[in-house]
């Protein structure tokens, strides 16, 4: 089964929603209360906000979403999440390490970070990447960071792909009730 039909979709933007969450010995509680939508881990949106809370607060063994009732999941789901989570911080943190002037650029590593994880679970790393090649560096400065951007989306697709493998592999160990 693809990562798609077992997470949704992930990765997108992380705003200050006001959803509180904290870890609790080897579990993630998250409030869903405030969100307004039933947790659903098979949902983009839920997955999405799960992930984010992950990278904010670290790995768990169990994630926990309160509501009306509560649903938890363990296992190998809580884990790729997690495997999610880590990639999210890694390809985050990486493309945030910027100049000011690279800022402002159309082609900076955060703009097209976020580019392609707008079109998350199936990001399209071609279509960004062909627009970089369209781009024409004016000194060298531009070169590197061009050059780290592509490595960047490279570690982002493997690391991708990774987790796609990790699911067929496990199978259905684990999972939410």
């Amino acid at each position: 089964m693809e990562l798609i039909d077992r997470f949704g979709g992930l990765l997108a933007g992380r705003g200050d929603d006001g959803i509180r969450a904290e870890l609790d010995g080897d579990t993630l509680c998250i409030d869903c209360g405030g969100c307004g939508q039933v947790p659903d881990i098979r949902s983009g949106e839920c997955v999405r906000c799960v992930v984010g809370r992950i990278s904010a607060l670290g790995n768990a063994d169990r994630i926990r979403l309160r509501a009306g009732r509560d649903l938890e999941v363990f296992g190998d789901a809580a884990e790729v999440l997690c495997d999610l989570a880590s990639l999210d911080r890694l390809v985050r943190g990486a493309a945030s390490s910027t100049g000011l002037r690279c800022g402002a650029c159309e082609h900076s590593c955060k703009r097209i970070v976020e580019e392609v994880w707008e079109d998350f679970p199936e990001p399209r790393f071609s279509r960004v990447r062909g627009r970089l090649m369209g781009f024409r560096a004016e000194d060298r400065r531009c070169v590197d960071c061009i050059q780290a951007t592509y490595r960047l989306l490279d570690q982002a697709e493997i690391g991708l792909e990774e987790i796609r493998r990790k699911t067929l592999r496990t199978g259905n160990t684990g999972g939410w009730r």
